[in-house]
């Protein structure tokens, strides 16, 4: 059944649509004291939006319990006044203009309505001209929407709060691009010709760690710009393309960090998947790759499968790892958020950028356990060619 606030609501709205049916016809007459006008008297003073029958010659002529309720004033005062009293901090024309539109069609416009207090009511007007004791005059269904404009106003000003967010985010990006990124470069470049001479132990450890950390530091300026880039980005062109060489072209670049941990990376090279793809894919297959080969044990095996899966192709990277808690599998592909890898340090952007582009895609990704007992299996899904 339907509670008592849901019939109420289907009330007020059967009676709006009445009144507005009315006003569509033209059929209001004069007299409310007996006969249908009587029961029209009723429908309009149940009514919570407030209704004015104003004569050509700006005169209020009716108001109905509502507009009383909502101004303050009692009925002899209102049936006292001219419309444009109730309107002094509005446009002096537009009730005229509004009238003058009215007699082609119903007219709706917003304005406001001064109360007694002195207080303004911010409302909207539905108005049309009728036949009122045999005279022209302007029906009138005012509603209240101040609670409306207060929310326009709010927000308005939270999209200009995002409006200057995200300002100071591509000004942030910017920075990274251009003032961090360069000096980083800069100082792995010379840490790494002071790495080819030789050193004492603890020279030597300190020049590797200042290596380390730039690489990191340079690693994670380079995901946070990817990463602000692909938030701005709708859409990409998609072309045919073998994600398996796309992938082989991600295991090339990360050689000397596979060889440094003594890792092997078993991929079927001899496999052609052809999908629907953009060439950013290959960002989502270095991430995962990247991730398997840091949170691995030194020697470990990764294998990289591509799976048939209908009209898609789903490509799984297997690690031997610590794998990850079931705590945390539903939150590693947001941004800033890690996993404990035992004391291994991540930017927690590497997979939000491998979230963002299978959405990109269209696609779909995901994490589960080796069912080897140790490790995890990443896995993406992208449509077929």
């Amino acid at each position: 059944m339907q509670n008592e606030c849901e019939q109420k609501h289907i009330k007020a709205l059967e009676l709006h649509n009445s009144i507005l049916g009315m006003m569509a016809d033209g059929n209001v007459e004069t007299g409310f004291n007996e006969g249908p006008d009587r029961r029209l008297k009723l429908i309009f003073d149940s009514m919570e939006d407030q209704i004015f029958i104003i004569a050509t010659s700006g005169r209020i002529i009716y108001v109905n319990r509502a507009a009383i309720s909502h101004l303050g004033y009692s009925e002899d005062e209102l049936l006292d006044m001219q419309a444009e009293d109730l309107m002094e901090g509005s446009d002096p024309k537009l009730l005229s203009m509004a009238e003058q539109m009215a007699r082609n069609e119903k007219t709706v416009f917003e304005t406001g309505l001064t109360r007694k207090n002195g207080s303004e009511m911010a409302v909207e007007i539905s108005a049309k001209m009728i036949s009122y004791g045999g005279y022209e005059a302007l029906l009138c269904v005012a509603r209240d929407i101040t609670g409306r404009k207060k929310a326009e106003i709010e927000l308005r000003r939270c999209i200009e709060d995002l409006r200057e967010s995200n300002d100071l985010k591509e000004l942030f990006t910017d920075i990274i691009r251009h003032d961090l990124l360069t000096p980083a470069g800069i100082v792995l470049g010379f840490t790494e010709e002071l790495q080819r001479h030789h050193h004492d132990d603890n020279t030597a450890f300190a020049l590797r760690r200042i290596h380390e950390n730039t690489k990191k530091l340079i690693g994670l300026l380079d995901s946070a710009t990817k990463l602000s880039k692909l938030q701005k980005i709708d859409e990409i062109v998609f072309d045919r393309m073998d994600i398996v060489q796309l992938f082989c072209s991600a295991v090339e670049n990360f050689r000397s960090d596979i060889e440094e941990k003594g890792h092997s990376i078993e991929i079927d090279t001899e496999m052609m998947c052809i999908a629907m793809a953009n060439p950013i894919l290959e960002e989502v297959f270095a991430n995962l790759l990247s991730n398997a080969i840091k949170y691995s044990p030194q020697g470990s095996r990764i294998i990289v499968d591509f799976l048939d899966a209908n009209d898609a192709w789903k490509i799984t990277v297997k690690d031997y790892g610590h794998g990850i808690q079931d705590t945390d599998k539903p939150y590693i592909f947001n941004r800033f958020q890690r996993a404990d890898k035992k004391g291994i340090r991540g930017t927690g952007l590497g997979l939000a950028i491998v979230k963002r582009i299978i959405e990109l895609h269209g696609g779909m990704y995901g994490v589960e356990d080796n069912p080897e007992g140790r490790g995890s299996i990443f896995w993406v899904v992208v449509g077929k060619a």
